[in-house]
């Protein structure tokens, strides 16, 4: 008699990292690009610290752009889109959800 084959959860630990964020389940959600619009930022130390702020929110798998020219941010993952703007903000910036849509 055999054995039950293995269920995905019992593979937890085999999975890789993305971005230094260990993951929990081999299935994943669908990855989407969320762009923002960001005000505030006046120099690079200004996009440093957006994108330190951004890359730090759960969901985020990276942060593809954070752009001092056209005052915006994209990130690609399945993060929640108003931490997104909540981190902005507390970095000390402002912020709002432009648009998401799936990435590629």
């Amino acid at each position: 008699m055999g054995q039950a084959p293995p269920n995905k959860r019992d593979f937890w630990w085999i999975v890789p990292t993305i971005g230094g964020r260990f993951l929990s389940s081999v299935s994943s959600p669908e990855v989407s690009m969320i762009e923002l619009k960001v005000e505030g930022m006046s120099c690079m130390h200004c996009v440093k610290a957006v994108t330190e702020a951004l890359s730090q929110v759960p969901g985020v798998t990276k942060v593809q752009e954070v752009s001092l020219e056209q005052g915006r941010a994209r990130v690609e993952g399945s993060p929640d889109p108003d931490a997104l703007v909540a981190a902005v903000k507390e970095a000390g910036y402002q912020a709002e959800v432009r648009e998401a849509g799936a990435a590629g």
